[in-house]
């Protein structure tokens, strides 16, 4: 982004930016071949819930989940991802906030919840308003978007029979919650869907005739819990969707799904969530018999990049109120993929106290504003699933323990 135009936003929108100089690549030169497909990802985009509710009849006047600096924000970054000159966008999971069928501040907005009744009308009103919000800021800019189902968008983990309160109810009815996802955000989505329990949250579609998109619901009902692992039918389906885009002889397979399958990854302000089983999962196998490409996942609000058994998995993208997002684009150009993160910091505002959210125990702040936007790392992969280099926030990650994200040498079958 050009001085001047930054200069504009921030007298226009209060929103100060401040390019970071990272040393981690260059933009391509002006000879550089003109890539054949583009796409774009952020995962967790928004995981707040976003929407000024003064226009419904049962607003109480006060409370209210939005902020002019929070549209600045989103304004500024969607406008970021339209300028990577993407065909499709990527979100794998955590569309909004999610904690419905709760009333902290006992408001009354989307009704009571007093009732087992009520707490299901209050998770039903409250996905129709902020998922229709979070998808209109796509379609109104004619922007094709690809969202994954996350854990904030099933009512946040942890579920399970054996806890009380609030997780015990959303244990309960993760299948409402479910269906709210489905109808709202999936309702109108033309690709193909696994029989099951996933049936409308997963989904595959050829993005580009050499792009093939898995979208994963990550998150399966024991009837006890909920655990980070697909459904029997889900990867049956995976397995038949995958089989299929090989024989079409598609170059590019790119699977996305809420949490990260191996580690270890940077996290910050997050639960952690990891795929049951991880490398050893049937998932990661089945990916590695079909030769995956890419597998794009969030939940950590962090980047890490790990290239194992010629996967590249790369966790990234943030939430507003932990402090930092980012973006993941890549180009492909006839036998290479081209992949480069761009972060940018989430300041609070000095405003005094918190973004009303259903469950006033979220700490959303009142004002945020963004800076230190620019690119972080970059990495490339080739069509025979080899790494050919990388850098900055995509180099191996060395964690606590010396542990590296880097391949064991499991051989491919």
């Amino acid at each position: 982004m050009r001085t001047s135009r930054l200069a504009t936003l921030a007298a226009t929108a209060a929103l100060a930016l401040t390019t970071v100089s990272t040393g981690t690549g260059e933009a391509a030169p002006s000879s550089s071949p003109r890539p054949d497909y583009v796409f774009t990802s952020s995962p967790d985009f928004l995981n707040v819930d976003l929407g000024d509710v003064g226009s419904r009849p049962d607003f109480d006047g006060a409370h209210t989940s939005y902020d002019a600096s929070y549209g600045t924000a989103v304004y500024y970054l969607m406008n970021q991802f339209r300028a990577t000159g993407a065909s499709d966008f990527l979100v794998a999971g955590d569309l909004v906030e999610g904690h419905w069928g709760m009333d902290t501040a006992r408001t009354g907005t989307f009704g009571p919840t007093r009732t087992e009744v009520q707490k299901r009308a209050h998770v039903r009103a409250a996905a129709r308003f902020y998922f229709t919000r979070w998808l209109r800021r796509w379609t109104a800019r004619g922007m094709d978007v690809h969202p994954a189902v996350g854990d904030h968008d099933l009512g946040d983990n942890p579920w399970g029979s054996g806890t009380s309160g609030y997780s015990h109810f959303r244990q309960r009815n993760v299948e409402l919650f479910r269906h709210q996802f489905s109808r709202w955000i999936l309702g109108g989505n033309p690709g193909w869907h696994p029989a099951g329990p996933a049936s409308g949250t997963a989904y595959a579609a050829r993005l580009d005739p050499e792009v093939q998109l898995v979208s994963l619901d990550v998150f399966e009902n024991t009837g006890s819990d909920v655990i980070a692992e697909v459904d029997d039918q889900q990867l049956a389906w995976v397995d038949r969707v995958l089989s299929q885009a090989q024989a079409d002889g598609v170059d590019w397979i790119i699977v996305q799904g809420h949490t990260p399958i191996v580690g270890p990854v940077r996290k910050r302000s997050s639960s952690g969530l990891m795929y049951t089983g991880r490398a050893n999962s049937r998932l990661w196998r089945t990916m590695l018999r079909h030769h995956v490409d890419l597998y794009l996942c969030g939940e950590v609000h962090d980047v890490t990049a790990i290239h194992r058994d010629g996967i590249a998995q790369i966790s990234h993208g943030g939430a507003m109120q932990y402090g930092l997002t980012s973006w993941l684009t890549g180009r492909v150009t006839g036998d290479r993929m081209d992949l480069a993160i761009n972060e940018v910091q989430v300041v609070p505002g000095s405003k005094a106290g918190r973004l009303w959210q259903s469950d006033g125990h979220v700490p959303a702040p009142g004002s945020i504003s963004l800076t230190g936007a620019g690119q972080t790392g970059s990495m490339t992969l080739s069509r025979d699933n080899r790494l050919v280099g990388r850098s900055g926030r995509l180099a191996p990650y060395l964690a606590a323990g010396g542990h590296r994200g880097v391949p064991t040498g499991l051989a491919r079958q």
